[in-house]
């Protein structure tokens, strides 16, 4: 597990961005991401609810930065972005779950109902 570097970090949410087309192909990158960055030496603990063990164990900062990234990008492409939430949240992993959460909150009113579908 490397160290989060912020401007790397920044550096590879940006070629991300850039290079992925497609939503599911951005969602993909992500996960990779928080795979790059996750601690497998850390056991998952008995407070992981049942059915969501699977985790990264992965830096907070990681969580943050990730979704500082994607939150101007919910306003900028929505339909895109929320194809990225429903694959990120059909990842097992709960940190990947809970950015999917995160970034709903950052939708203009406009796509309430789509946002309502999802919660």
């Amino acid at each position: 597990m490397p160290a989060v570097e912020r401007p790397k970090l920044r550096a590879r949410l940006d070629l991300l961005l850039k290079a992925g087309s497609e939503p599911a192909e951005l969602a993909r990158g992500i996960r990779g991401l928080f795979d790059l960055y996750a601690d497998p030496t850390q056991l998952v603990t008995a407070q992981t609810p049942a059915g969501r063990t699977a985790r990264f164990n992965t830096p907070l900062i990681l969580s943050l930065e990730v979704e500082k990234v994607l939150k101007p990008v919910c306003q900028e492409k929505p339909l895109e972005m929320l194809t990225v939430i429903d694959t990120l949240w059909s990842f097992s992993e709960i940190e990947l779950q809970q950015l999917a959460v995160r970034l709903l909150g950052s939708f203009s009113p406009d796509y309430f109902h789509e946002v309502t579908k999802r919660i």
